[in-house]
């Protein structure tokens, strides 16, 4: 029975946040994400009450949309996907092929450089201090850039720029347990080959070749001989390779965080699917694709996740898979990937999916793996939600299940039928394993590891209860102690007296006394696994532990019967739709085998010498499987019809697919099995396709909205009020043979089909839906003649006496001899959109894209009935937090919060500008503003108790409700109106004269503006003294340009654009110094030469003396490049050199401004040359020696490249490159890592050609490796009297000691010689991480360390702070976190944590 609640719109005021806000006794903690399959950095800290906060209007200064995930009030640099308003390359071709010329005349590719580079050049005259990682300009208009946060706002004001988002993070969906399957027949499994009909295509001659096809996912094992022959090429996103190689696996002792790496092996799985050859000559199992010749490229875009041990890749990674895709001319397209938290259609990774499609590739995309993880429909995440891609479900493969029984010398007289669970792949004969004479057993409680030790059970059959452990673990544990067999028995866990996980053996226990009837199937890895219930197996135990004296034997029967699972049932985990547009449209398209199919697996060749692939093959389940079946078949159509579009392509495929049915025969309904499972032995017979002609609105890649022709395969009409007027779909029937088709056309309803499993509905009466088809000929048929188009429509009106509910039906068309044509539909009847099951939901904007002019209503629905309390907080592309845009709570008298009735709230007026942790010197919040870009919008509902703190579940996880949104800040505004942080270059006030470029954005200034700072650029005066330019401001544009409201951070630039031969002298006044240290800590001045620029922050202004100025110097130093080769061996110097000076002057008396190693300044500058980035190294010069420093290098449009330096110092800088190659890391778990920082003239071995990754670091060794990585400099001698001037390290030592980052180990002692102690590298990377200001993460739900009470008193902090933020952790005993901090650290773990630090503090990308 269905409730009614009133639904009443409250409108509240968007919150513009002054300094009287009032946030004590409110603070959270990092909000827990509840969706696996979404990596977010960072999270609101606090809760503002609306009560307190007065409404004030601000000037806005971003246009640009910025994602809710950003925290742009961070000085941390983070990455972001960066999107212009012009449209990409691949919606330009394939529009001008529709002649849609609207799109193609703005999107050739020069007009999308040019955009580009004008953006960055204009980005870094403003002083913003970004690097260029990736730049698209094929199906997304954009870029992924590194910057610091707080600059974000200043970025979103450059003209062109449409929105940045964060870069999110995607995972390879995952693998469920295993299910059954049927055994390998004929070499390689034919079940879902024969379910599709993929050998009916075969026999016309399709299989795939020609054709190429992109797997976008963990990269491939192409060594493996089924693959070998079908790779052609891909590309290494993740590490910026031409080299997409799985990684390889890392054992748990030698994983820097304790957790072990399985190594990646999901893209081969998904590759073998696609375009496995079956050519491996040395096992009995092969594995042969769908289109099994077709050219396999693949795009590795996941990759290990060091701090989590597992395998997942950003936004930005995901992207440039695809552009490289694109750009690789790829017919087909396969994601098998997502994130079931994001459901907006328009995300980017959606868009650059949906461009993808439109520049006619097609795209096939996984569903998810969360219809049973929480809410059933609406379970479908991101970028399954692209309305142009085909998203895939999963359904399982005829199989053949068995069953056995056994006999127990405990008690003779029993009989014990059994389920067999699992087996060895291609051991099915259980007679000729076990036989029948009787076997002895061992009981072994819940079959976990240590459970074995002390006992023999090698060829003895494993006896173990359930608990604790999943199946699988119980089968590979009993084969690694040499079981032959294991028996299962049905029951649960309760404790010991000392609290240890013991079998419960009751006779009863409710749900656990029948059998487990849990099917594994076979794997590589298993040995025969069998089902016992409950209630037997834990009498039998018993009576083993009461008979001890007594032999345990068990006997098998003769005969194993098999039955036959006909399979076409929907997988359990398969995600639902429906989409979650204005449409509520169908989503998943079609649905295909995904459940226990067997592919390739890599074995490692590459890495592991003498690698067998006998045994290289896995079964697994889940969407990411059944998405590759879709993909094959998708390549032998295009192979079948060359000028098939996408379109037609998902229409063959949607409209021939069969109609699946439940275990009773119920139908499924449209919302799980989309169109059908996937049948191409009909979809290569028809002449014709069946499609809808919408016209939809997408988003472009600056979130402008798009009108474009959907051709779809399915129909939705929405939300329609019973007794409401009819509403029509648009409908063609596609002919494209060479002879005229007739198809008798008919609707058929769906009386009876599935619904949600927890919360079962009945289908309401389908006779109150009159659904009709109009426009067609006599004999209600619709014929269309060679290669033409026939349109006709079909018409829905739900009665008035409609029930409100979901009522779905289907398209036919029929003619004897073609394959049948069917299309389904479906319509909502209500006046409300239905509760999606996450407690919030519909979250609107009445504008996409905001200016400084013109603000947004953001709307949602709340569904949640314990909620009293909503925020509003954008992200950026990158998952990172920006900040809080506004909140909605209320009160009672006392201050206690009240719940919010269920309905829709508004927040009103966004505007762009946000808060978060950044506060004043009053400790009041900073203000801040979006930087012209594409955001996420997460609202959040939260239950806050009496004192303003949210709650939490038991195992300290926030409990909220949240949904997402796409925003984009423009800083195009239609006002005439300057604005202060304008993109555009807005000066102030003053002449110019001599030099009369204007000051602006470059790279290299964009580079050094810090995110959540305003850019504002300032005339200058320019004089010319032969190869020198000095340039002068005037006291009045500086006050001008540092007046902002509410304290909003401002970068002021003063840029004097200068050759390579000429130097640039700013000169600061002292009154102008002076007005500069009285402004916010977060103020710096930028100076720039138009290719060099370096930021002085106002922290550091402020040690200038009140009577002195300040002069600041940039120019080119080619005469130092010698001193930079001979300074450091083996290194070649690429461009120029650049040196920066910065001077006190007071009178005469000019010295040096003083840097600690505290200060941390970033200078840039731009290189030539194509040298890969990845390859790029930094040095600088100080007292006369050379050492290496870390940079990011992003490459510009124009081929140049912008380093950026963040040192505490003031130098002269040098891009270098170095040949260097270890002969001893291919087998070690951190190649990557290590060949990175050699790379970047950060590392270095222990000889030439070796690094010796598995020696102890010493205290020195170490020491040295963090100063050098983190470009610190001495400035005395070290106080450790074991420590000699002459030493190699002294200088290392001496500057570690200066900047805090090390004590000695006693009074006048470091003991450098020393290992340095897991404990002690913690507490240095604790100190390193507050030097760079990389603040840990609050996470209330980890456990603490079981070893803890071993920690020294010294390191205890600092091992809770490198724990949290993700650069170290410990491994599980039993369960429980150890940290080990006792434990030596060797020189790979060493260069991992190194590494970590270095780009989670956004030192080096």
């Amino acid at each position: 029975m269905k409730r009614s609640f009133d639904m009443r719109r409250a409108k509240f005021s968007r919150l513009s946040l002054l300094s009287t806000l009032l946030t004590a006794g409110l603070m959270m903690q990092s909000v827990a994400q509840a969706a696996p399959l979404t990596s977010v950095s960072g999270t609101p800290s606090s809760i503002v009450d609306p009560q307190l906060v007065r409404t004030h209007s601000l000037s806005p200064k971003a246009n640009a949309f910025i994602s809710d995930k950003l925290n742009t009030t961070s000085t941390n640099k983070v990455n972001v996907i960066v999107q212009l308003s012009g449209q990409p390359v691949s919606v330009g071709k394939y529009a001008s092929d529709l002649g849609q010329q609207q799109l193609s005349a703005e999107s050739i590719e020069s007009a999308v450089n040019s955009e580009q580079s004008s953006m960055i050049s204009l980005a870094k005259s403003e002083g913003i201090d970004l690097k260029v990682n990736y730049q698209y300009n094929t199906v997304l208009n954009g870029m992924e850039i590194t910057l610091p946060a707080n600059q974000i706002p200043e970025l979103a004001t450059i003209p062109g720029v449409k929105s940045i988002h964060e870069n999110r993070t995607y995972y390879a969906l995952p693998v469920e347990a295993p299910q059954p399957v049927d055994a390998v027949t004929g070499n390689y499994d034919v079940a879902p080959i024969k379910q599709i009909g993929a050998q009916d295509a075969w026999a016309k001659g399709l299989t795939g070749k020609g054709l190429k096809v992109g797997v976008i996912d963990s990269g491939v094992d192409y060594l493996h001989p089924d693959l070998r022959d079908a790779y052609k090429g891909g590309y290494n996103s993740s590490f910026n390779t031409s080299d997409p190689y799985e990684e390889p696996p890392i054992p748990k002792d030698q994983h820097p965080f304790g957790k072990g790496f399985a190594g990646t092996s999901h893209g081969t799985h998904v590759s073998g699917t696609i375009a496995g050859r079956a050519k491996n000559t040395n096992t009995d199992v092969v594995q042969k694709g769908i289109a099994y010749e077709a050219d396999l490229y693949v795009y590795k875009v996941l990759s290990r996740n060091p701090k989590t041990g597992s395998s997942s890749g950003s936004s930005a990674q995901v992207i440039d898979g695809i552009e490289r895709a694109v750009k690789d001319k790829m017919d087909v397209i396969n994601l098998s990937l997502g994130s079931d938290e994001e459901k907006d259609p328009n995300a980017p990774d959606s868009i650059a999916i949906n461009n993808a499609v439109l520049g006619g590739i097609v795209a096939v995309v996984a569903s998810g793996n969360a219809g049973d993880k929480g809410p059933y429909f609406y379970s479908m995440g991101s970028p399954a939600s692209s309305q142009l891609a085909i998203s895939v479900g999963a359904v399982t493969s005829p199989s053949n299940r068995y069953k056995a029984s056994v006999t127990s010398s405990v008690y003779e007289a029993v009989y014990y039928p059994l389920n067999v669970m699992g087996w060895k792949t291609g051991q099915e004969d259980f007679k000729a394993i076990l036989g029948t004479n009787p076997i002895e057993a061992v009981y072994v409680g819940l079959g976990q590891d240590d459970d074995y030790k002390g006992k023999n059970v090698a060829e003895k059959i494993a006896f173990v209860s359930r608990g604790s452990l999943a199946f699988v673990d119980k089968i590979k544990n009993a084969k690694k102690w040499g079981a032959k067999a294991i028996v299962i028995f049905n029951g649960n866990i309760t404790q010991d007296a000392n609290g240890n996980d013991i079998p419960d053996l009751s006779p009863n226990l409710s749900g656990r006394d029948g059998h487990i009837d849990s099917f594994i199937g076979d794997d590589f890895e298993y040995i025969p696994a069998f089902d016992m219930s409950g209630q037997q197996g834990r009498a039998l135990a018993a009576a083993v532990l009461a008979n001890p004296d007594k032999p345990f034997r068990l006997t098998f029967g003769p005969s194993y019967p098999q039955t036959i699972d006909k399979g076409d049932t929907m997988a359990t985990f398969s995600s639902r739709g429906p989409l979650s547009d204005d449409k509520l449209s169908i989503k998943p398209d079609i649905s295909a085998p995904g459940v226990n199919v067997l592919s390739t697996y890599p074995a490692y060749g590459k890495m592991i010498p003498g690698a067998s692939y006998a045994q290289a093959y896995k079964r697994s389940n889940g969407t990411s499987m059944a998405t590759p079946h879709v993909a094959g078949v998708a390549l032998l159509l295009k192979q079948q019809h060359p000028d098939w579009t996408p379109f037609d392509i998902r229409a063959a495929i949607a409209n021939t697919a069969d109609g699946i049915k439940d275990s009773k025969e119920t139908p499924y309904d449209v919302y799980s099995q989309g169109a059908g499972r996937i049948n191409v032995s009909q979809a290569v017979y028809t002449p014709a396709v069946l499609q809808t002609v919408d016209q939809i609105t997408i988003l472009d890649k600056n979130l402008n909205p798009q009108e474009v022709v959907n051709y779809g395969s399915s129909a939705s009409f929405g939300l329609m009020a019973a007794g409401s007027i009819a509403k029509k779909e648009q409908l063609q029937l596609k002919n494209t043979s060479d002879k005229a088709v007739t198809y008798k056309a008919s609707v058929k309803l769906h009386p009876n089909v599935t619904s949600d499993p927890n919360n079962p509905v009945k289908t309401p009466d389908v006779n109150n839906i009159v659904a009709t088809l109009e426009g067609l000929a006599s004999g209600n048929t619709v014929a269309a003649g060679a290669k033409s188009t026939q349109k006709f429509s079909l018409s829905v009106t739900p009665k008035a006496t409609a029930a409100d509910g979901v009522y779905e039906g289907e398209v036919l068309l029929e003619s004897p001899g073609l394959p049948s044509l069917h299309l389904p539909f479906v319509v909502h009847v209500g006046t409300k959109r239905p509760d999606n099951g996450f407690g919030l939901q519909d979250v609107t904007l009445s504008r996409t894209v905001i200016t400084p002019s013109k603000s947004t209503d953001i709307s949602v629905t709340l569904t949640a009935k314990d909620s009293n309390y909503l925020d509003l907080n954008v992200y950026g592309v990158d998952d990172k937090y920006v900040g809080t845009m506004g909140q909605i709570l209320k009160q009672d008298a006392s201050g206690k919060p009240q719940l919010l009735a269920p309905g829709t709230y508004t927040f009103q007026n966004v505007d762009g500008t946000y808060i978060n942790d950044k506060v004043d010197g009053n400790g009041k919040p900073i203000v801040q503003r979006l930087k012209e870009g594409t955001y996420k919008l997460m609202v959040r509902a939260l239950i806050l108790d009496a004192k303003g703190q949210p709650k939490r579940d038991a195992k300290g996880e926030l409990i909220q409700y949240v949904a997402w949104n796409t925003l984009r800040f423009s800083s195009t505004d239609d006002s005439s109106t300057p604005i202060n942080n304008s993109g555009g270059g807005f000066y102030y006030g003053g002449s110019v004269s001599g030099s009369t470029e204007q000051s602006g954005s470059t790279p290299s200034v964009d580079a050094v503006v810090n995110q959540g700072q305003t850019s504002a650029s300032l005339k200058r005066t320019v004089t010319t003294d032969g190869n020198t330019l000095t340039a002068t401001i005037t006291d009045a544009d500086l006050k001008a340009a540092l007046k902002t409201e509410s304290g909003t951070p401002v970068a002021v630039v003063v840029s004097v654009y200068a050759t390579a031969s000429q130097q640039v002298i700013v000169k600061l006044t002292p009154d102008q110094v002076n007005t500069l240290k009285a402004s916010g800590e977060q103020n710096s001045v930028v100076v720039s030469n138009g290719n060099a620029s370096i930021s002085l922050p106002v922290s550091v202004l402020k040690r200038v003396p009140a009577a002195a100025g300040l002069n600041v110097a940039v120019r080119y130093d080619a005469e130092r490049a010698s001193a930079f080769a001979d300074g450091f061996p083996g290194a070649k110097v690429t461009g120029t050199p650049v040196s920066f000076a910065v001077n006190t002057v007071n009178g005469s008396d000019t010295q040096p401004i003083a840097v600690s190693n505290r200060d941390f300044l970033k200078s840039s500058f731009i290189v030539s040359g194509n040298t890969d980035a990845n390859t790029l190294g930094v040095l600088y010069i100080d007292n006369g020696k050379v050492y290496a420093v870390p940079a990011n290098v992003a490459l510009n449009k124009d081929g140049t490249r912008t380093v950026t330096v963040n040192r505490p110092g003031i130098s002269t800088y040098a891009v270098a490159t170095r040949a260097i190659s270890f002969t001893d890391i291919d087998t070690s778990w951190a190649q990557s890592h290590i060949q990175a920082l050699a790379n970047r003239l950060l590392l270095n071995g222990t000889s030439a050609s070796a690094f010796s990754p598995k020696e102890q670091v010493t205290r020195a060794q170490f020491s040295a490796m963090l100063v050098r990585a983190l470009g610190l400099h001495a400035g005395s001698k070290a106080p450790f009297q074991d420590v000699s001037a002459s030493d190699w390290f002294a200088d290392d030592i001496a500057a570690a000691y200066e900047a805090g980052l090390v004590n000695g180990v006693e009074e006048g002692r470091f003991d450098p010689h020393a290992s340095i102690s897991r404990q002690d590298l913690a507490v240095m990377l604790s100190r390193a991480s507050s030097l760079i200001q990389l603040t840990p993460k609050s996470n209330p739900s980890r456990k603490p360390y079981a070893d803890a009470s071993e920690f020294a008193g010294y390191a205890t902090n600092s091992i809770d702070a490198v724990t949290k933020s993700g650069l170290m952790s410990g491994d599980e005993i039993d369960g429980t976190p150890h940290f080990h901090p006792a434990a030596p650290t060797t020189r790979e773990a060493a260069a991992t944590v190194l590494y970590n630090l270095l780009q989670n503090g956004s030192l080096i990308n």
